[in-house]
């Protein structure tokens, strides 16, 4: 018999009322023929409200005992979610991740799922029963309970269906499906009948918040079929993350992230033509940032480099989330010689020329950019010219640029956070013709 896992995120158990329509859900599909395994997510906030228990009573709550609360959220919905599919005839069993099979490392608070052993949950299935399993969370070697960090219920869902060879794994959510951007920044979003693996996994890395980006990885390496689909709308087809996705034109969406912020380093700039000089000013220029990459990764900080479309030959630029920005400061001032030790807590600061003897370099300042947003264009056949034209575009639009990144199939920038909704109208105008029209 085929097999299908169903995911239902928070948002669809966020009463008992809504647990009693993902049970009907339930009954649906295997009124399909399917045999079925169901993972769930905590009730509504139910996670934030066990993690600001905690912090009122510690600031920083070892993290595992943070792991052994936040894991009860899910128990409480896989519980809740068994007594409603029992309710309407069926055999079920609720199940915790240890339970379930699922083995992970020890990273408490974002542990990656290591193996899986489905023995007891196919015997089970076998005998017609469906398995209900807490998502977010598994067993280390310790024997202790971790979690798999925001939306890790989706990637308990894809590890169990690639484990159990599930023909698909739906993921039932609040949204219809997976739009061009969210909908709720803009008018201008459409849904996409279907995405590929790999612009799914951009768009998770750049902000999306639709798929964990573990969880796509997870699908892409096992050729899992993702549908996410809305419970308030179950009869809708929803999107279709798979290998290969139909597209209208070179774009597939927008993804938001507001949560980071730029930190540059200035350069002073040569006085000299010379091309031995500028020679020896580029090769110490590539050192510094191969330095600054390497203590940055090693401190386990979530950074890109970037440029500005200003003077980028005399700019170090990098994209750093806000909470990781006085660790990623106090990295960038011990590499470059004589930044000053005072952190300046304004949007903007400047610290004062200095040089770094070691390098080779002037250092003319180190500026951090904060208000920002960094707005990520995922799509196919991103040339430089396709990047010429959307900076040409949002500078005439009177939109500042302060950092620009690409690579294949991605350009991102980092713009003002005001300007966002007029940069996401205009991207949606200019590349997306076909859908605007229709």
């Amino acid at each position: 018999m085929k097999k299908i896992v169903l995911k239902f995120g928070g948002t669809s158990l966020m009463d008992t009322g809504r647990i009693q329509k993902a049970a009907e859900i339930v009954e649906n599909v295997a009124a399909d023929g399917y045999e079925i395994l169901v993972v769930v997510s905590a009730m509504g906030h139910t996670t934030d409200q066990l993690l600001s228990m905690a912090r009122d009573i510690e600031k920083n709550p070892n993290a595992r005992e943070l792991d052994a609360l936040l894991s009860t959220g899910e128990l409480v919905s896989a519980a809740l979610m068994t007594v409603a599919l029992q309710a309407r005839g069926f055999s079920a069993r609720s199940f915790t991740g240890a339970q379930a099979g699922l083995q992970t490392d020890s990273s408490f608070g974002s542990a990656a799922i290591e193996r899986v052993d489905t023995a007891r949950l196919l015997k089970y299935m076998h005998l017609g029963t469906i398995p209900v399993v807490a998502g977010f969370q598994g067993i280390d070697e310790n024997g202790d309970v971790t979690t798999l960090g925001r939306g890790g219920s989706d990637a308990t869902a894809i590890a169990l269906a690639a484990a159990i060879d599930a023909e698909r794994c739906d993921i039932y959510t609040d949204v219809d499906g997976v739009y061009s951007v969210d909908p709720r920044l803009s008018s201008y979003a459409y849904k996409l009948e279907s995405i590929s693996y790999k612009d799914m996994l951009l768009m998770a890395r750049c902000g999306a918040k639709v798929l964990q980006a573990r969880s796509v990885e997870t699908a892409m390496k096992n050729k899992v079929q993702v549908r996410v689909r809305s419970t308030f709308a179950p009869t809708d087809a929803g999107t279709l993350v798979t290998a290969e996705a139909a597209q209208l034109n070179s774009f597939t969406g927008l993804a938001v992230d507001k949560s980071r912020c730029y930190l540059k380093i200035s350069l002073d700039h040569l006085e000299t033509c010379e091309r031995s000089a500028l020679r020896a000013y580029r090769h110490s220029r590539h050192s510094l940032k191969i330095r600054l990459e390497r203590i940055l990764h090693a401190a386990a900080i979530d950074f890109e480099f970037g440029r500005s479309i200003h003077d980028c030959a005399y700019e170090i630029g990098i994209c750093v989330a806000e909470t990781d920005l006085e660790c990623a400061l106090r990295l960038v001032r011990e590499t470059v010689d004589g930044i000053p030790a005072e952190l300046h807590h304004s949007s903007n600061f400047c610290c004062s020329s200095h040089s770094n003897g070691q390098m080779g370099l002037k250092c003319k300042c180190v500026t951090v950019e904060k208000q920002l947003t960094k707005l990520s264009i995922v799509g196919t056949q991103l040339s430089s010219s396709y990047e010429l034209q959307v900076m040409q575009m949002l500078t005439k639009a009177g939109i500042p640029i302060s950092m620009i990144y690409s690579q294949d199939r991605l350009l991102s920038i980092m713009i003002p956070a005001q300007s966002l909704e007029r940069a996401i109208a205009l991207t949606h105008q200019n590349y997306c013709p076909l859908k605007i029209a229709s």
